[in-house]
């Protein structure tokens, strides 16, 4: 038993980075379940029609909850309640639910509850785990269209905390976590649950750590315990070695967060001389401009797809947006991948069937090339937007040459049309491909003797070239951007692209960790791309490094074994600096 006070350790998934020390409180929501009390069959009509209202009034409290969310954290996170919404339209959900009305007697809140369950069951018996994770987003809407069909308020269990502590519960769903208390709340740690839940999602976007995977535990509320989301552990009743190293901690961020002031408008420059291009990644005005107080010199991954997700949008309203993102950072580099779809962002109206694995189907340049006029509008979009200005624009999930040629062409077309119809032009135009396919880095000289520049998407290059889903807990411990063969990989990517005279940029979430800098410093790396919070640390980290060094560094990692070896080599060379 936890409560004894001998301190226990338990170890799960890191799923959003920081450190929480505080008493534990214990969330156990009470269980949807609503009483099966046949009906008069004679009222199947009026049950069945509030079935219809209760999602209906589920879907408008989460295009509600959407537009809150997108305002407060960004399009990412407000896409996740906008699928929700869409989910409280499905007919497989609402026809299951009507059935059981007729069929079964049962109420409508039972129903909903039951057709909800019937869903995630099979969504969570699937062999992937992003869609296994999205169980817990029908559930979710299942008990919010139940409580409507009751006439229940909405929950306000996590918005009015008692004081500052450490939420520990078996999940949360989505909108519980978009609504906790964010002025108590320190830490999240969850017996269930994955890095790539939506929940882990907004936990990152509130900069709350989160820890996944811990299995079962037993502790009670105001019990002290110390979360650390970036190891991926949990620590009850911790004893005063902890409490001192996580107060040590906390005044080493105090002391990085004050120093990065001062950093702002300097350039990533290391010691002798070498500079590297820090840019964010963004998928709203509101990121492109938390970029610029940042002190990012532009956007190196501007996530369009974020307006394809709930409808197909215009060309006037894609435009009006990227010219937006343009206003937030003038004079500034804006490179912008167009449409990701598939894989975990299935838009509605594309029929994308069902997959086995879809991270290794239809997706990405893959639909766009399918679709021509979808990517024709985009790129149209595009450069109309970017008049007088240098435009970038590149393609993600490139494997052949022919889709990058047949890309390419499509970008001329638009181009000549404009061009043709007295429209104004960019002034300059960069195309690229992003390399997230081992196929794309290992015929790196093939393309770099045709595309302007390269990115590369650590993300998917890792997963790709190690066969392990970077969302499977299971698998977690051979995910590792930091791998060898990952890294001979990226080493080949920039090599070809400087012989070709142009740059290559990282945009992965490996961008934004300051500890493997060296590694893309000393591998020739030109920009890298992150979080706009990740920007000042990684700069910090550049400043620090001399190029020379870093470059021995890279060459010695190239030539181990195991990432446990890279690490190794990193771990000793900040030793030797201090």
């Amino acid at each position: 038993d936890a409560a004894g006070g001998a301190p226990v350790v338990l170890r799960g998934v890191a799923a959003a980075p920081g450190q929480a020390l505080g008493p534990v409180l214990v969330y156990r929501p009470a269980a949807p379940v609503a009483p099966v009390l046949p009906i008069d069959p004679a009222q199947t009509s009026v049950e069945q029609a509030r079935v219809a209202a209760a999602l209906a009034g589920a879907q408008a409290e989460l295009d509600r909850l959407a537009e809150e969310v997108a305002g407060a954290l960004g399009p990412e996170e407000a896409a996740i309640f906008s699928a929700q919404a869409l989910m409280a339209t499905d007919p497989l959900l609402s026809d299951r639910a009507a059935e059981l009305v007729a069929a079964e007697h049962y109420p409508a809140d039972a129903a909903i509850l039951a057709a909800a369950d019937e869903q995630a069951a099979l969504l969570a018996a699937i062999d992937d785990p992003y869609l296994r994770e999205r169980a817990a987003d029908v559930r979710d809407v299942g008990r919010r269209a139940a409580r409507i069909a009751r006439g229940e308020p909405a929950p306000a269990d996590l918005r009015r905390l008692p004081g500052p502590v450490v939420i520990l519960a078996e999940d949360l769903s989505p909108s519980e976590t978009a609504g906790l208390d964010r002025a108590h709340v320190l830490g999240i740690g969850l017996s269930g649950g994955g890095p790539t839940s939506h929940a882990a999602v907004v936990a990152r976007a509130l900069g709350v750590p989160l820890v996944c995977g811990l299995g079962a535990f037993a502790a009670h509320d105001g019990q002290p315990a110390l979360l650390d989301g970036d190891g991926g552990w949990l620590t009850l009743d911790p004893g005063p070695d902890a409490q001192a190293a996580h107060d040590a901690w906390r005044a080493a961020r105090g002391r990085a967060a004050a120093a990065d002031t001062g950093l702002r408008d300097l350039p990533a420059e290391t010691r002798d001389g070498r500079r590297i291009r820090l840019a964010a990644n963004a998928g709203s005005v509101a990121d492109a401009q938390q970029a610029a107080g940042a002190g990012a010199a532009g956007i190196g991954l501007l996530r369009t797809e974020f307006l394809f997700l709930d409808h197909r949008p215009d060309e006037a309203e894609q435009e009006a947006a990227y010219r937006a993102i343009y206003a937030a950072l003038p004079g500034c580099e804006v490179v912008v991948r167009t449409l990701d779809l598939g894989g975990d962002k299935p838009p509605p109206y594309l029929d994308f069937g069902r997959e086995a694995n879809p991270f290794l189907g239809w997706r990405g340049l893959r639909v766009a090339l399918d679709e021509p006029d979808l990517l024709r509008t985009q790129l149209r979009a595009l450069l109309r937007a970017g008049a007088g200005r240098a435009v970038h624009v590149m393609f993600p999930m490139v494997t052949t040459r022919d889709e990058w040629r047949r890309a390419r062409a499509l970008v001329d077309e638009v181009r000549a049309e404009l061009a043709a119809a007295g429209t104004p032009a960019p002034a300059q135009l960069a195309v690229g491909i992003m390399v997230e396919v081992p196929a794309a880095a290992l015929l790196a000289p093939v393309f770099a003797a045709e595309a302007d520049f390269f990115s590369i998407g650590t993300n998917d290059l890792t997963q790709y070239t190690l066969a392990a889903d970077r969302g499977a807990a299971r698998v977690a411990h051979l995910y590792s951007p930091i791998h060898p063969a990952v890294l001979q990989l990226i080493a080949r990517t920039v090599e070809a692209s400087h012989a070709a005279g142009h740059w290559t940029g990282i945009c992965g979430e490996a961008a934004g960790n300051p500890a493997w800098a060296p590694l893309w410093v000393g591998l020739g790396v030109d920009e890298l791309s992150m979080a706009p919070a990740a920007i000042p640390a990684v700069k910090r980290a550049i400043r620090g490094m001399a190029a020379g060094a870093a470059r021995t560094l890279a060459a010695q990692a190239l030539a181990q074994a195991t990432p446990a070896d890279v690490e190794a080599l990193l771990t000793a060379a900040r030793a030797a600096e201090t």
